[in-house]
């Protein structure tokens, strides 16, 4: 099922779609101006929104690597409890800042 939904949230895919609606309102005598401008809106806004989403999941993923390589440092250096749940409270709050709810 995800890789289905991935599928139809694909930036290749949105784009053909956008593409194939318009071209249909335009055979169907929508107003060959309006149907220009909310093509070239959507394809403008549509790739940078999801290249935006992306690149938030991506820093999400590094900041919780992160925290796990700055635990494990933590952990073999001895650092105290104290310590390790600062470094815990930390990662997860930038973790946070990075998540979807959408999931």
């Amino acid at each position: 099922m995800k890789s289905t939904l991935q599928k139809l949230t694909s930036r290749k895919f949105l784009l053909s779609a956008i593409s194939m609606i318009a071209g249909i309102a335009a055979l169907c005598g929508a107003n060959e101006t309006v149907v220009a401008i909310v093509a070239g809106a959507a394809m403008t806004v549509l790739p940078a929104l999801v290249y935006c989403i992306t690149e938030g999941r991506i820093d999400a993923a590094s900041v919780l690597a992160a925290k796990q390589a700055v635990e494990d440092a933590a952990d073999a250096l001895g650092a105290s409890d104290a310590t390790q749940s600062i470094i815990d409270a930390a990662g997860d709050m930038l973790a946070a800042m990075g998540e979807d709810d959408t999931e």
